[in-house]
Order: structure tokens, then C-alpha cells, then sequence
């Protein structure tokens, strides 16, 4: 058998639910996840009629899986614990008679990042702190500032009240 099998996706599994929007995976060259939906599990089929139940798959990853993953028979790839980026899927498949579809099955898949997590938030976070620490350095500036007026005034009293006392003195000597 020298056919090369066409490699479809049949089914989207999210945690153990199956993704259904109505439409068919033939076509769908992108996914997008939410950061919560880091378990998910793909099933493809190698159009092979011919003992499909010999049909071979090997998948990757990119951006995840190092090498080529070699499933054998097993038409289902799951994934755990994936984190938030941009990946993509590459499914290969052969026929019964080992004749391999190597330009296969790609499908760009996007982790969306958790808020906490987007650069838009690390720099609003960033911007916060730079103005709690100038703020803070503010106020302490302000009331070493105050302090010192205080401790002016303190002074110039104890001079006032120190020339008072020496008028004080010296007037009862020149009368």
C-alpha cells in the first residue's frame, strides 16, 4: 500500500469535556486556551482504510516537547500541565504498510497567559512600587524637613529667651 494517509483532527477533549462548536476540526489550524484549560487531549485519524487499525502516528509539541513523540497505534495525544505561550501541534502519520505522511497535521495552539502573568500587569505592578518607594522617600524628606523647622524654632526661642535673661543681668548693673 504506497498511499499516503491524510492526517485529520477528530476531537478536542478539555479536562475530560469534549469541545463541540458545532463545527468540524478538519479545517481548524488554531486553538486558543485559557491558562485553566492546561489538560487537554487531541484525536486524529490517518485516512487510511486499508487495517486502519495499523495506521502509526508520532506528534509534537513545539515549544514543549523536545523530540518527536512516537504514539504507535494510539490515535489520542494528551497534554498536562502546559504552560501559557504560543505552541505548535505537528501530527504525523503512516498507513498500514509504514508509508509515513510527513508534512501531516499543524495547528498553531495559544496558552493565554493569567493576568498576573501579561506584561501589561508586571509593568503597572512595576510603576506602583517605584511610586511607593518615592512616595515613601517623600514623606520622609517632608517630616525630616518639619523636624528641623521644629528644632529651628526650638533654638531661636532658647536664644531669645537666653538674650532676655542677659538684659535681664546687665540692666541692673548700668542703673
Amino acid at each position: 500500500n504506497d498511499f499516503i494517509p491524510p492526517v485529520i483532527l477528530k476531537r478536542i477533549i478539555i479536562f475530560d469535556k469534549e469541545l463541540d462548536d458545532g463545527s468540524s476540526y478538519a479545517d481548524l489550524k488554531s486553538l486558543k486556551l485559557s491558562y485553566k484549560q492546561n489538560f487537554f487531549s487531541l484525536e486524529f485519524a490517518a485516512l487510511n482504510y486499508d487495517h486502519p487499525e495499523k495506521n502509526q502516528y508520532a506528534c509534537q509539541l513545539i515549544g514543549f516537547d523536545k523530540k518527536l513523540v512516537q504514539l504507535g497505534t494510539n490515535r489520542l495525544i494528551n497534554y498536562t500541565n502546559v504552560p501559557h505561550g504560543n505552541y505548535t501541534l505537528k501530527v504525523i502519520a503512516s498507513n498500514n504498510d509504514g508509508v509515513w505522511n510527513f508534512t501531516g497535521f499543524e495547528m498553531k495552539i495559544v496558552i493565554i497567559p493569567p493576568f498576573w502573568a501579561t506584561w501589561w500587569f508586571k509593568t503597572i505592578v512595576v510603576i506602583v512600587f517605584i511610586g511607593a518607594v518615592f512616595l515613601f522617600f517623600k514623606l520622609r524628606e517632608n517630616r525630616i524637613k518639619k523636624e528641623q523647622l521644629r528644632q529651628t524654632a526650638i533654638n531661636k526661642q532658647i536664644a531669645e529667651i537666653r538674650m532676655t535673661a542677659l538684659r535681664g543681668q546687665m540692666n541692673p548693673h548700668f542703673i
